[in-house]
C-alpha cells in the first residue's frame, strides 16, 4: 500500500493501545507492548500480565474488523529487569489467541538481540558468529581476489554488521566490546593480506579504520549532532538509539 497509506490503515493501533498501556513502539509494520510492573508483588505482575492480554484481545478484534491478521505464533514475550528482580518473578505464560506465549531469554528487535538484562551479550555473539562465517568463506578465495574486491566484501558482510544500531553498545565493558575488535582484526589482516601475528595499528591506520570502541563514540556523537541541529529523519534515530 506505500508507508502512507499503511500509516494511515494502522492509526487505530495507538488509539487501542493507549486505553491500556502507557507504552507502544512502532517501526513499520513491528509494534513493540511495553509495560512495568514491581517484580515483588505478586499481585503486580499479574495485573500487568492482565493489562497486556485486555490489550492483545483489543487488537485482534480490530484487526478482524478492518481483515487483517494477527500471528499469534510470532509474538514474543521478553521479561528485562536486573538479575535480582528476575528471580523475584514467576515466569508465567502470556495468553494470545489460542496460544500460550512463554517468556523467552532473548528476543530479536529491528536487527538486534536483546536479552532479559539488556547486557547486549547474545547480540555481540551473533555478530561475531555470522562475522566469522564470512570471513571465512572470504579467506577461502582470497587470492583470487584483489585488496578493492576483498575489502568491499568485508564492509558488505562483515564492518556493516560491527556498526549497525552500534550505539546501542556504548558503555558496554571492554571485554565485550574486545570480541567486536577482533573480528575487526582479522578483517583488517585479511584485507591486507597478513598473518594475525602482524601488529594491528598500522594495519588500522592503513585502512582509516577507527577501532571499534571509537566506532561507537563517532556514531553516537553523530546522531547528537544531527538531533541538535535537526538534520536527522525520525526513522534514522528509532533505528540507532
Amino acid at each position: 500500500m506505500g508507508p502512507i497509506l499503511f500509516v494511515i490503515y494502522a492509526s487505530k493501533l495507538f488509539e487501542i493501545t493507549s486505553r491500556h498501556l502507557p507504552e507502544v513502539h512502532c517501526y513499520a509494520d513491528d509494534t513493540q507492548l511495553y509495560l512495568s510492573f514491581k517484580p515483588g508483588l505478586r499481585e503486580s505482575q499479574v495485573e500487568a500480565l492482565l493489562q497486556m492480554q485486555r490489550c492483545i484481545e483489543d487488537l485482534r478484534q480490530w484487526m478482524l474488523i478492518d481483515r487483517l491478521k494477527l500471528n499469534d505464533e510470532k509474538t514474543e514475550f521478553l521479561l528485562v529487569g536486573t538479575r535480582q528482580q528476575l528471580a523475584k518473578l514467576c515466569a508465567e505464560p502470556l495468553a494470545v489467541g489460542d496460544h500460550l506465549i512463554t517468556p523467552c531469554q532473548e528476543a530479536k528487535n529491528l536487527g538486534c538481540w536483546f536479552d532479559q538484562q539488556l547486557s547486549m551479550v547474545t547480540n555481540i555473539n551473533k555478530i561475531c558468529s555470522a562475522s566469522y562465517f564470512y570471513l571465512h568463506n572470504i579467506r577461502r578465495i582470497r587470492k583470487f581476489l584483489s585488496v578493492e574486491s576483498t575489502k568491499l566484501l568485508v564492509h558488505a558482510l562483515v564492518s556493516s554488521r560491527i556498526d549497525y544500531c552500534n550505539s546501542l553498545l556504548y558503555g558496554l565493558p571492554q571485554t565485550q566490546l574486545s570480541k567486536l575488535q577482533r573480528v575487526q582484526n582479522t578483517a583488517a589482516h585479511l584485507i591486507c593480506n597478513l598473518s594475525r601475528f602482524d601488529h594491528i595499528s598500522p594495519v588500522l591506520f592503513k585502512l582509516h579504520w577507527l577501532p571499534v570502541h571509537y566506532r561507537i563514540i563517532s556514531k553516537v556523537l553523530v546522531i547528537t549532532y544531527k538531533g541538535i541541529n535537526g538534520t536527522v529523519w525520525h526513522q534514522n534515530i528509532l533505528v540507532t538509539l
